[in-house]
């Protein structure tokens, strides 16, 4: 396509992410144990908009709502729910490798997302100091982005 008074040819926009897509996110995040959230669903659809896949967009999700249950279960020193953050990381841990292995996550942002996750569902300081890390991203330290389901 050549746009006009540019002389340049450009490739047609792509269409925006819709309802579909944000259905789609929402079912993996559900899968992989969280309930979305109005704030999940808006940073779902920028992810989307910035060709993120939808399975990138939701084990975003996933790893910062992870990030926070693993900071409120040390915060108010919930045994329960720090028993469950191992279990819960292992099952994300499997379900994120399909999705990799299936051609629906680049590798590197598998990798990113696995070790975030790995690293936090291990007790100690070294988890803590993961939850800060994927907190600390200004555009989502203060929402909450998904409810689990399991914790």
């Amino acid at each position: 396509m050549v746009w006009p008074f540019s002389g340049k040819t450009k490739s047609a926009p792509t269409p925006e992410p819709g309802k579909s897509e944000l259905g789609e996110v929402t079912s993996l995040v559900r899968h992989l144990g969280y309930d979305l959230l109005p704030d999940g669903a808006a940073i779902a659809l920028a992810q989307l908009w910035s060709d993120y896949s939808v399975a990138e967009a939701a084990s975003h999700i996933v790893v910062v709502s992870f990030a926070r249950d693993l900071s409120k279960a040390q915060e108010t020193n919930d045994l329960d729910m720090t028993l469950k953050i191992a279990p819960l990381g292992l099952a994300i841990l499997e379900v994120l490798k399909n999705l990799k292995d299936n051609g629906m996550m680049r590798p590197e942002v598998w990798r990113n997302d696995a070790t975030a996750i790995g690293k936090m569902m291990t007790p100690g300081p070294e988890a803590i100091e993961w939850s800060r890390k994927v907190l600390s991203d200004p555009a989502i330290a203060d929402i909450v982005l998904a409810k689990s389901r399991v914790l």
